[in-house]
């Protein structure tokens, strides 16, 4: 019996193997999607948290850098004289650290790095040794530390002297103290501060306090002073600061004496009370085995080790640097997560209807037999247990294709450079073990798929539900009355859907943002992060598009009219099809309307915000490339030490001269094809009787300037073309132009005199310009609310009343391909003296790159591709399937006289009509909800910059793929149509009807 049922349920899977393949493609692009989002989100996220624990300060070294941070556990004990530990005391808490926390840091241990430190001792030369025929006196030469760090020879250079022997571990010693002098390292600082050297033998000291007896047999405390003679064996210096093993500094130990664990067991610290008042234990873990999935487990062990040693030791505490770096991991990634699911809505809703549509198309082909099996018997649970069985079988291939697509999708989303732009596929893990080689469970990627493909498999059920229950009188009778409207249409969803739509613009246009309970500060939030900013242009666009349907019968039954005693036959006949069957048209023209509508928007945010990065990218920099130089200034500056060397500094009083190598000198760098210098000063206006501070000079080489920042100015961001405001400055030499909300806060005009305080860097200078144009904008110059008032002039002109010229930037325009840093290495290779550059081509790169930016582009460039292609498929299948459906009509049509090519007009007709209409009517609601939606989505945030304002750009260009799919799919749907026109039996049809 179940044989027989699973048979059969294979026969239907063969005899429709067409519309179940696309079915299987929607639920497997469904899951690959889902899958991709989970994994693009850890994929990222873990590479930018391995930078940040990997990356090394390369500007200052790792010497003196707070901002490095190893991959390891670091638990830290450090207190006051008072609270050290005692010898006992410490060797039990080192035991407790490698019996209990080591074996138990999940992540695989590279290297174990202890250590100790005594209190401070006074050091002497040692009597009667040559070491104090260098001395004076019993003088305190030094107070060092005694360390002792395991594992230190590895990572040291010995620089005089032979290293101490490895010893990585504490052990008793018993028996082992000698009179001889303990062999101790020196860091070069020491040796070079108090000349000592390797073979030199010092004395250390340090009073301590016993139990004692006084002279009447009472307890009483003797002081004593303990002493431990040691030897230089060597000087040392680190092998590389930036190793993991310098959990601290090693300028940390350079006021110390190192000698091994085992010395320090046993012939240090068993002489003072408390031997230790600083310690830590280092485990280096391997980065390389933390998963994404690892990351919570890891950090839930660490603080668990953390209490475990909490209650061993009260003063021992974890550090937390790691810790917090991979709590803002989880927080960024749960995040980002969310808003790649929240962008990808759309897509998934695109995906489901898809589903259903095909799965609704399977079962309108499957009536007849469906009224068959139920006349004979068959129960309604049976016949859902066919369709749930076929369901089962798309839904398992779908997760066995889906998922490692979910994964290759997410690679190619990794490397994803703007909207319909790739780089190389990213590498992407995928483990079941965590890092201590147990199960993980399912990974997210999984869930996530398991969860698309239940929501996906319940709209290929569904329509079966309300099959299931027919008979053949209900079956014929719906066939009758094909002219009722959809369910949603009854119950006015479309006009429902439009009311939030709207309210929702409203708020946002009234305080940009949703106002919604508890949601205090939302209009500052970020908003990308904000799924309503996203969620109602789809609203709107599905409102309108269910609109848009709800009209299109009406609309078609008016052209039909007007065209009934004019148009040829052919005509009319596709109108009044297209008016009069709003059940069969309801289905393709909804998923044309809306994918088409979610592609344009979501094109349309793409190309807005890349075209948005560009401008504000080159707005900063000015041009291609912006050399901030500076010349050799006539003040003698000295180093530290100079002065005591007889070098004498230059008087304050005078002034600074600069002078500067020939600018024009850069051209001779390959690559370089103009270049334009622009200094910018402090500079203070008489505003409202007063001088204002916060406003800055930019004197510029105007037509140099004007041909290398040409391409930074946006005509459409001023309401002056860049041309004319040059052509403003140039009427004059003392010309300035002026930000124009300096110009309507002072009540000044064009053609009025301004003073400006000009200060150079030692003193103003006042120079009068004539206003001669007003910007709102302008290349090099932030013009933020917060940014100071800007005002642009004539570089000549105000070096000249300067009296001297001063340091200024230089702009230069690139050959496309030429890298900005070879630029800036060419020109210091030339003796210009370059502080700093900025690259604009790599600040947008770096841009590009920022997980966040790289989700959104890659969620919406998969959803594009996802659209059209669903969009070209269903538009196939639903013309094979309704000529199909439709033959019976078609075989009558022919009976009555319409020739063949009349009935070829006819169905091209039909099918263009709702193709074009369709597709025009998506393009404008995509359109119009970019137009109204993509301004608020520059409200707060940190992804979108503020200034300039965005300018909505529609995407028709991008649009090309999709319009030659859709293009590509009426051309197949209508050669198949026309085939199978020329294959149609008039007999055949009109007898099959007669049966039906």
């Amino acid at each position: 019996m179940i044989s027989a049922f699973f048979h059969f349920v294979a026969q239907r899977i063969r005899s429709q193997f067409g519309l179940v393949a696309c079915l299987w493609l929607g639920v497997t692009l469904a899951v690959a999607l889902a899958a991709s989002i989970p994994v693009f989100v850890t994929a990222v996220q873990l590479r930018v948290l391995r930078n940040e624990l990997l990356s090394l300060n390369t500007a200052i070294g790792r010497q003196g850098s707070a901002n490095y941070l190893p991959f390891a556990l670091q638990f830290s004990f450090a207190t006051t004289n008072e609270n050290s530990l005692s010898h006992s005391a410490y060797r039990a808490l080192d035991a407790f650290m490698r019996e209990r926390i080591e074996p138990r840091t999940m992540l695989p241990i590279v290297e174990t790095a202890t250590f100790a430190q005594t209190p401070p001792w006074r050091m002497f030369a040692l009597p009667g040794s040559p070491t104090a025929e260098q001395y004076e006196g019993e003088r305190v030469l030094a107070l060092p530390t005694v360390d002792a760090m395991s594992n230190f020879s590895r990572h040291v250079i010995i620089e005089e002297g032979e290293p101490l022997p490895d010893d990585g571990a504490l052990v008793a010693a018993a028996g082992e103290a000698t009179d001889a002098p303990v062999p101790v390292l020196i860091s070069r600082a020491f040796a070079e501060r108090y000349g000592a050297q390797a073979g030199d033998t010092f004395l250390l000291s340090m009073t301590q306090t016993r139990a004692g007896s006084d002279a009447f047999g009472g307890q009483a405390q003797e002081t004593v002073e303990v002493q431990v003679p040691v030897r230089i064996a060597g000087v040392w210096l680190p092998r590389d600061p930036r190793e993991d093993y310098w959990g601290l500094s090693p300028d940390t130990f350079k006021d110390s004496l190192i000698v091994t664990p085992k010395d320090f067991d046993a012939r240090i610290a068993p002489l003072l009370n408390t031997s230790v008042r600083a310690a830590r234990w280092q485990y280096i873990l391997d980065v390389s085995k933390l998963s994404a999935d690892s990351v919570e487990p890891f950090t839930a062990r660490a603080r668990q080790l953390q209490r475990e040693v909490f209650r061993e030791n009260r003063d021992v505490i974890l550090v937390a640097a790691l810790l917090d770096a991979l709590d803002r991991y989880l927080a960024t990634s749960r995040e980002l997560l969310l808003l790649l699911v929240i962008f990808s809505a759309p897509v998934f809703a695109i995906v489901f209807y898809f589903v259903v549509l095909v799965a609704g198309m399977v079962v309108r082909q499957q009536e007849s037999e469906i009224t068959t099996l139920r006349s004979r018997g068959a129960s309604i649970s049976y016949i859902l247990g066919l369709y749930l069985a076929q369901s089962l079988v798309i839904g398992v291939a779908a997760l066995t294709v889906g998922i490692p697509l979910g994964y290759g999708l997410a690679s190619v989303m990794a490397g994803t450079l703007t909207f319909l732009q790739f780089g190389p596929p990213q590498p992407v893990e995928f483990s079941l073990l965590n890092a201590d080689g147990r199960f993980a469970g399912l990974p997210q990627s999984f869930r996530f798929a398991l969860i698309a493909a239940g929501f996906s498999l319940l709209g290929v059920i569904a329509p079966a539900v309300g099959a299931a229950r027919s008979n053949v009188v209900s079956q014929h009778a719906d066939r009758g009355r094909n002219t009722r409207r959809p369910l949603w249409q009854r119950m006015y969803l479309d006009v429902l859907l439009l009311i939030p739509a709207l309210y929702g613009y409203y708020q946002l246009r009234g305080q940009g943002s949703i106002a919604l309970p508890g949601a205090g500060g939302a209009a500052t939030a970020d908003p990308l992060s904000d799924p309503v900013r996203f969620l109602l242009p789809v609203l709107l666009i599905t409102a309108l598009g269910l609109l848009a349907v709800r009209l299109f019968p009406l609309l078609m039954g008016l052209l039909a009219k007007a065209t009934e005693r004019v148009a040829p036959t052919p005509v009319v006949l596709a109108f009044r099809e297209l008016a009069r069957s709003p059940k069969d048209i309801v289905g393709p023209l909804v998923l044309l309307i809306f994918t088409m509508g979610i592609a344009v928007y979501g094109a349309s945010i793409a190309k807005t915000l890349d075209e948005h990065l560009k401008t504000t990218t080159l707005l900063r920099v000015g041009a291609d490339l912006r050399l901030i130089e500076t010349g050799e200034s006539s003040k003698v500056t000295l180093a530290p030490g100079e002065l005591a060397q007889g070098k004498k500094i230059s008087d304050p009083n005078e002034p600074e001269y600069w002078t500067f190598l020939p600018p024009q000198g850069h051209l001779d760098i390959p690559g370089v094809t103009a270049y334009a210098r622009a200094a910018q000063m402090p500079a203070q206006a008489r505003e409202f009787g007063i001088f204002s501070f916060k406003q800055v000079i930019m004197a510029i080489d105007r037509r140099a300037f004007q041909d290398v920042a040409a391409k930074a100015y946006r005509d459409e961001l001023s309401s002056q073309s860049f041309g004319a405001l040059m052509n403003a400055l140039a009427t004059s030499r003392d010309s300035a132009l002026v930000d124009r909300n300096f110009l309507a806060r002072s009540n000044l005009n064009i053609g009025d005199s301004l003073t400006l305080l000009v200060d150079p860097g030692r003193g103003n200078t006042p120079i009068t310009y004539t206003i001669r144009g007003g910007f709102d904008y302008f290349p090099a110059i932030t013009t933020g609310k917060d940014d100071p008032v800007a005002f642009v002039t004539n570089i000549d002109y105000t070096f000249e009343k300067l009296g001297k010229d001063v340091p200024y930037d230089v702009l230069l325009s690139l050959q496309p391909g030429v890298s900005g840093h070879e630029v800036a290495q060419a020109a210091t290779e030339k003796e210009y003296i370059v502080k700093d550059y900025l690259d604009a081509q790599a600040a947008i790169r770096d841009a590009q790159s920022q997980p966040a930016r790289q989700g959104l582009f890659g969620v919406l460039t998969a959803g594009f591709l996802a659209a059209t292609l669903l969009t070209a498929i269903g538009f196939v299948l639903y013309a094979l399937v309704s000529f199909r459906r439709r033959s019976i009509e078609l075989g009558v049509l022919r009976t009555i006289g319409l020739s063949e090519g009349q009935m070829a007009a006819y169905l091209i007709l039909t099918q263009a009509a709702l193709v074009l209409l369709g597709a025009l009517a998506g393009s404008l609601l995509g359109a119009l909800a970019g137009t109204l939606f993509i301004p608020f989505l520059q409200v707060g945030g940190a992804l979108v910059n503020q200034v300039p304002p965005f300018i909505v750009r529609v995407a028709w260009g991008d649009l090309i793929v999709m319009y030659a799919a859709v293009a590509a799919a009426l051309g197949v749907a209508l050669a198949g149509t026309l085939l199978l026109l020329r294959r149609l039996k008039v007999f055949e049809a009109i007898k099959l009807g007669m049966v039906t």
